[in-house]
């Protein structure tokens, strides 16, 4: 009953009508009902937090190292809107990254390897992050990143969803 009162006060139904979203925020309500997600930017935070942690645990990862760890997942994603994909090749991944980043990205439960395939467990975790690391550059350095040469006036297809996120994360700032 906490539950769905918690979604009806806080206007949150539209958001979780995902079914990754909705898994996601029954395992921090069964986890942490006093913290819960006020916002989709929120959700995706935690979510994203609560698996790296366990990851970190599971692997008992430094706190000095958890930074790297952080800063390797956000390339990965930030590489995946760059090249417009969902998904890359083992070959492709050993092209963009070091043999230690690829054991750090092995290690972290939000990357799928499977066969010869990498790929986020959901895209909306590459878009958040390639979106997080838009929030940090100016203006023309997303202009760039996001829309097509040479004018820049016309966006890639692959970044409306990270655009969305976004423009939440900078109005939550």
């Amino acid at each position: 009953e906490m539950f769905f009162k918690y979604i009806k006060s806080n206007k949150i139904k539209n958001w979780i009508s995902s079914p990754f979203n909705l898994s996601y925020f029954i395992e921090l309500f069964n986890n942490d009902s006093e913290n819960l997600p006020k916002t989709r930017v929120e959700l995706l935070n935690q979510v994203i937090n609560f698996k790296l942690n366990k990851d970190f645990e599971k692997y008992r990862i430094e706190l000095i190292s958890q930074i790297e760890f952080r800063k390797t997942l956000a390339k990965l994603a930030f590489s995946f809107n760059l090249y417009g994909v969902n998904s890359v090749s083992l070959n492709d991944i050993v092209t963009v990254f070091t043999t230690s980043e690829i054991e750090i990205i092995r290690k972290l439960s939000v990357v799928i390897f499977e066969d010869n395939s990498v790929f986020f467990e959901h895209n909306v975790i590459h878009e958040f992050l390639s979106a997080k690391m838009l929030s940090d550059k100016p203006y023309d350095e997303i202009l760039k990143a996001i829309s097509f040469k040479p004018d820049f006036q016309k966006i890639k297809p692959k970044w409306y969803n990270t655009i969305g996120i976004l423009i939440e994360l900078l109005g939550a700032n």
